[in-house]
């Protein structure tokens, strides 16, 4: 790269194939693949996957238009080889909605300025499946999560922090008080 690149997650398949997590702030190689950092951005995320001889496969920028910061907060592997992440962004105006587009995905939020966030699923061949809004109710932009796990039987589990009702991509979740 020409500037600041960072790793902040590697993780393994039972193929021996590596995932990576990191960051970039203008332009960043991987192999024969090249990215550039979003406009508006400080700086822009990637998901890396490498096949067990070190050759990067596929690499996925995580930008979004509108948005002064976009990054991830964590990311876990399923059975098959999907990848899961979850996305944070901070939104410039409370006028434009910001856009997340990446994998082939396209998520859109409609709430004003504050952070912002998504959980998305990767198949193993670097395409998008699908990806969910984040949001807390009462207090938009606040909502945070973080971790992604598994549990034995292969659900999927996340942190997530809001103050009475929480938005899960239309569905409400609320707190006795």
């Amino acid at each position: 790269g020409v500037t600041n690149e960072f790793g902040y997650q590697i993780i393994q398949d039972s193929e021996e194939n590596t995932f990576v997590r990191g960051s970039y702030d203008s332009e960043c190689s991987f192999d024969d693949i090249d990215l550039v950092a979003g406009e508006a951005a400080i700086r822009t995320d990637f998901l890396a996957k490498y096949d067990p001889a070190g050759t990067a496969l596929w690499v996925i920028p995580i930008a979004a238009a509108n948005s002064f910061f976009s990054g991830t907060n964590d990311m876990v592997l399923d059975n098959e080889g999907s990848c899961y992440v979850s996305i944070t962004m901070w939104t410039l105006s409370a006028d434009i909605p910001v856009t997340l587009e990446f994998a082939g995905l396209t998520g859109t939020t409609s709430i004003g300025m504050g952070w912002q966030y998504f959980l998305a699923k990767i198949d193993s061949d670097g395409n998008g499946v699908w990806i969910k809004q984040i949001n807390d109710v009462d207090n938009p932009g606040i909502a945070n999560h973080g971790n992604l796990s598994f549990d034995d039987n292969g659900f999927l589990y996340f942190s997530c922090s809001f103050t009475n009702s929480v938005n899960l991509d239309g569905t409400i979740l609320s707190t006795d008080g």
